[in-house]
C-alpha cells in the first residue's frame, strides 16, 4: 500500500508501464525468493523517520547493490558498500545516472553488492549484535 494518496498518484504513470511489476505484501519466504530474483535494490527514503531500513539491510545481506538516500540514517553503510543519492530535484537524474552507470558495468555493481554482503555479515551479523548488547550492558 501507499503512505498517501499523493504518493500513489505520483508513482501511477510509472506503475501503469508494461515493464513494471508491483508486488504488494509478501510473507517473509515469498519476501526472500523476491529478493534473491533481483539484480539491485532502489530504497529511496526522504523524510526519514530515523530508522534503519530492514529491506536495505537484508538485500545488502544477500550481496545485492542497494541504493539510498543520502541521510545521516545511511551513513553508517561504508562508501564502497551502497550507493547514495541526494533526496530532492536532483535525485531523478542522479538515480538514472547510477542504474545506466551498473547496466554498462555490472561487475562494479556486483562489486559494491560483494562489499555490502561483507559489511553486513561483520557489522549486523549474530556476533556483532550480541556484542553491541553487551556493551551496553556493562
Amino acid at each position: 500500500d501507499f503512505v498517501s494518496p499523493d504518493q500513489e498518484r505520483a508513482y501511477s504513470a510509472d506503475l501503469a508501464a508494461a515493464n513494471a511489476i508491483r508486488v504488494p505484501y509478501v510473507e517473509e519466504p515469498a519476501f526472500w525468493r523476491l529478493a534473491c530474483a533481483v539484480d539491485a535494490a532502489i530504497n529511496l527514503r526522504y523524510p526519514a523517520a530515523g530508522e534503519t531500513s530492514g529491506i536495505a539491510t537484508r538485500l545488502m545481506g544477500l550481496g545485492k547493490p542497494v541504493v539510498v538516500t543520502q541521510s545521516l540514517e545511511n551513513s553508517g553503510y561504508p562508501e564502497t558498500a551502497c550507493v547514495r543519492i541526494d533526496a530532492g530535484s536532483a535525485e531523478v537524474e542522479m538515480l538514472r545516472e547510477v542504474l545506466a552507470w551498473w547496466i554498462e558495468s555490472p561487475h562494479l555493481a556486483r562489486e559494491i553488492g560483494r562489499r555490502a554482503a561483507m559489511h553486513i555479515a561483520a557489522s549486523h551479523g549474530i556476533d556483532a549484535v550480541v556484542e553491541r548488547y553487551l556493551e551496553v550492558l556493562r
